[in-house]
């Protein structure tokens, strides 16, 4: 019994974030085309400022860094810590 608590406990872990995501995700597709509902749309509220692929591509890529250095040091620290 303890091995199926454990095995179901490691399956429900991200039951949490997947609950968020989903939320959020509900949330933000029920108030279309709205931003502020009546008053703002969603095409009226975009910048029509050029240039901003620029930006975004380096966030993009910085976070993309950052993601792979962290799974990087966390499969090291896995690799070496003692069974």
């Amino acid at each position: 019994m303890h091995r199926r608590f454990l095995a179901a406990l490691a399956v429900a872990a991200p039951c949490g974030f997947l609950a968020l995501e989903a939320g959020w995700t509900v949330t933000e597709l029920g108030r279309q085309p709205w931003v502020i509902f009546g008053i703002l749309k969603t095409a009226d509220a975009v910048t029509p400022m050029p240039g901003l692929i620029v930006p975004f591509t380096a966030i993009t890529l910085l976070y993309c860094g950052l993601a792979a250095v962290v799974s990087v040091v966390l499969y090291r620290q896995i690799i070496r810590s003692p069974a």
